[in-house]
């Protein structure tokens, strides 16, 4: 068989990926950033625990309020609008914030940093979706995933430097505040972006579609790509556009859309209560409850983040190359077996098997990375009709970030605050000699100050601080409240049954949708939904490579 020709990555299509994710950074690092800032917030504005804990949860809870307040525009208005929205709202959110002198516009700042996340989140994946071929849609939109990891490294980082240099209120106004620059730098890219080729064939105007797209594949792009995508774009009809009554209308009397929706919104959740967040947000105090010392569970927090990194790297060029179903529902079953191998390490005895622990946290972090960490993303962007993408990549959103809320609403923070105070501790101590003695005091001092509730008050009491670790821990390492009373192994355990039943689950509902356009995706569920013979060729991946290449 001839080899198809690889359709070319311009100069274009490069811009508008790399401005479009930097709203996947922005995520990150806003979601990110309170994590070590927050025990600097408290101490310098007096904030209560219960105050700081609103502080740190009302950005996801306002994410799904963004999400699910944001399908309308996006269906009646455009992508690029929408996105400029949300840069706007991270640019405010990030500076209120800053100067904030109180909870309240604390709390102000917050929320418009999450309805900035929210729009964000269910925007930009859809139009790096639509301005892509669909020989390179995978990677793109995985890029998108990508840049959340980087931003929440990032703010990892900006948080270490700010709480080791800075005085103690400059400290988190910087870290929290830094975030304006990058979203100034996506608002001014933006105007000098297309709006979205299969938005505005959409909604009529498919000549101004025909300029986008031949800008966007460039002049190395053969004719015969060129004419292939014109002619799925002139194929729409304008009166496809429709309100979100209309479209939830449809899609309760039409059983493929259900289907559609149903694969959507599951994917969400699974990627939320396969345990994720009970990983990321609290892996160090896992760490230690897996009986490592408290300076080595600091480092090892870094490796827990490289590793989902490597994995979403690793996944990259698969997602076409290999196919949604080849990487979601290996990742999904390696995620049960990491997490099976954990809650193992826990019956059989923690303290003898702590580096089995050890083994399965990051088993399940690359695992996760190389599926379920870009996966959803990649297919909620590209499963939906045109005319009901904006409805769907609304339902979805909000559904990951409910999810999410539950968790960042429901635990405690003192295991990340104790990550953050030892590292900072570490990094005082090893401060070099040239930035002086009172400059390294003064550090150590307020890390001091900052952890006199964590460990027990005036003269400490170790046996309050195990017992802190320990319930913290045991309540993030699940959002579903029946998890509380488990204990750690059957709660890992628990998150190992719920991976392996979303593996089977993505083995009967999600069909084969790499190298296929976007409306032909929609041709695949219709033929699923309405009784045809399911063929093969469902769950093989459309090779718009051609098979000489692929080998």
């Amino acid at each position: 068989m001839e080899a198809e020709e690889r359709p070319p990555l311009s100069g274009a299509l490069v811009l508008l990926t790399v401005f479009a994710v930097l709203g996947g950074f922005l995520f990150g690092y806003d979601t990110g950033v309170v994590s070590g800032a927050e025990v600097f917030v408290q101490n310098d504005l007096g904030l209560s625990d219960a105050k700081i804990q609103v502080v740190v949860s009302v950005t996801v809870l306002f994410a799904a309020v963004g999400s699910a307040l944001a399908g309308a525009p996006l269906q009646a208005r455009g992508r690029k609008p929408v996105i400029m929205v949300a840069s706007c709202f991270y640019c405010v959110g990030s500076l209120t914030v800053a100067a904030a002198r109180g909870f309240g516009e604390l709390v102000a700042g917050r929320v418009v940093l999450g309805l900035g996340v929210g729009l964000s989140s269910m925007a930009i994946p859809v139009y790096v979706a639509e301005a892509s071929p669909a020989e390179l849609r995978g990677r793109l939109v995985s890029c998108y995933n990508l840049f959340i990891v980087l931003g929440q490294a990032a703010a990892c980082g900006v948080n270490i430097v700010c709480g080791t240099y800075l005085g103690t209120s400059s400290r988190w106004r910087v870290s929290m505040g830094v975030a304006a620059a990058p979203a100034f730098l996506q608002l001014v890219g933006f105007f000098y972006l297309p709006e979205s080729p299969r938005w505005l064939a959409q909604t009529g105007d498919v000549d101004g579609a025909a300029r986008v797209l031949e800008t966007l594949r460039g002049r190395a792009a053969s004719s015969e790509t060129i004419e292939r995508d014109l002619q799925q774009l002139r194929a729409m009809e304008p009166e496809d556009v429709g309100d979100c009554a209309q479209g939830l209308s449809e899609v309760r009397r039409t059983p493929h859309l259900r289907a559609t929706f149903g694969l959507g919104l599951g994917l969400m959740a699974l990627q939320q209560f396969s345990g994720v967040n009970t990983i990321m947000y609290y892996g160090a105090a896992i760490l230690i409850m897996c009986g490592f010392e408290e300076k080595d569970s600091v480092a090892l927090t870094a490796v827990l983040a490289l590793a989902q990194g490597l994995g979403i790297v690793v996944s990259l060029p698969l997602w076409e190359r290999c196919g949604r179903r080849r990487l979601l529902i290996p990742s999904a079953l390696a995620a049960a077996a990491a997490m099976a191998c954990v809650a193992l390490a826990f019956w059989a005895g923690i303290d003898t098997y702590k580096y089995v622990g050890l083994l399965g946290v990051v088993t399940y972090l690359v695992g996760f990375g190389l599926g379920l960490s870009s996966g959803p993303w990649v297919v909620n962007a590209e499963i939906y009709p045109t005319r009901l993408r904006g409805l769907g990549q609304a339902s979805a959103c909000t559904a990951n970030w409910a999810a999410n809320y539950v968790v960042a609403a429901c635990v405690e923070i003192k295991p990340v605050r104790r990550v953050y105070s030892s590292l900072s501790h570490f990094l005082a101590k090893t401060r070099p000699t040239w930035l002086g003695r009172a400059a390294r005091n003064r550090h150590r001092h307020a890390i001091e100050q900052a952890s006199h509730r964590w460990r027990g008050g005036r003269h400490g009491d170790p046996a309050q601080t195990r017992r802190n670790i320990l319930i913290s821990t045991q309540v993030a390492a699940t959002f579903l409240s029946l998890c509380k009373a488990l204990g750690q192994a059957s709660t890992f355990a628990l998150l190992s049954c719920i991976s392996l039943a979303g593996a089977a689950w993505l083995h009967g509902a999600l069909p084969e949708t790499a190298g296929r356009s976007l409306e032909e995706i929609e041709d695949l569920f219709r033929a699923r939904s309405y009784g045809q013979v399911r063929t093969a060729d469902e769950d093989e991946v459309r090779n718009p490579l051609g098979d000489d290449e692929a080998m």
